[in-house]
């Protein structure tokens, strides 16, 4: 990253924004069947600010799509053992948590510069990546994380766009469904807005800053962290009645 891509005096104006692809393999390698690996840029006036890996399993072309998405190690390979079992067929999980069970997008390593590191900018990124990469036979795999890193931005990315907890470490976004391109919608229209104000983030179209002053707003990242936490308890109210059944609860159990 340059120094002038990360001034911390920047607006971080998404109009600027603009994405390069890269994919490369060799013509006749047989490894290379069945999985590709892109490297993205984020631009702002021509300065590099970020820079994500979208690793995109063909389940159609791969032999063993757990073997050939585990030889990429990392967080790909978390996503091949939990999709997949060592035949390279769906586990039971996966075949019932997503409405067309096959292609795969796994997007993550993630490095972005100062202002840009924000959930809705990293969203409007991750939605354009799944927009050029994906159909709507895909599940689109993040991390599934916490806490101020550049993989949690994603995490909170995966959130606003209708990620669903898969697992302890998985979101997954089934495109095959309305609610994430809805939540596409929505990240794009926040980013259009934020645009026409220069890169302010606005609460509305007739946002006013004298009229926002003392007033307490929840952050797109105080949102994500929210629904994760409501998201946890809830799978563990689940738990508790699946085990207790009929017995009544005993406070401090």
């Amino acid at each position: 990253m340059t120094e002038q891509a990360t001034r911390s005096d920047a607006k971080a104006d998404p109009s600027t924004l603009k994405l390069e692809f890269r994919h490369a393999h060799r013509l006749i390698d047989p490894a290379a069947e069945g999985v590709q690996t892109w490297l993205i840029s984020l631009l702002a006036d021509d300065e590099t600010v970020a820079r994500v890996r979208a690793t995109r399993g063909l389940y159609w072309k791969a032999h063993n799509l757990h073997e050939r998405i585990a030889d990429e190690h990392s967080f790909p390979a978390v996503v091949a053992e939990q999709l997949f079992d060592t035949d390279g067929q769906f586990t039971p999980e996966y075949e019932n948590f997503v409405d067309l069970p096959g292609n795969v997008l796994v997007v993550d390593d993630l490095h972005i510069a100062t202002p840009w590191d924000d959930p809705w900018i990293v969203a409007g990124l991750t939605s354009s990546i799944i927009d050029r990469l994906t159909d709507n036979q895909y599940a689109v795999v993040l991390p599934r994380v916490s806490g101020d890193t550049e993989t949690a931005l994603l995490t909170e990315a995966a959130v606003l766009l209708s990620a669903e907890p898969f697992s302890d470490e998985l979101l997954i976004i089934d495109t095959s469904l309305a609610a994430p391109e809805e939540a596409a919608h929505r990240v794009r229209e926040q980013l259009r807005s934020r645009a026409r104000h220069g890169g302010a983030d606005p609460l509305s179209e007739d946002w006013d800053e004298e009229d926002d002053e003392g007033e307490e707003v929840l952050t797109a990242r105080t949102r994500a962290v929210l629904h994760l936490a409501l998201q946890e308890l809830s799978d563990q109210a689940w738990q508790e009645v699946s085990t207790l059944g009929d017995q009544p609860a005993r406070p401090g159990s």
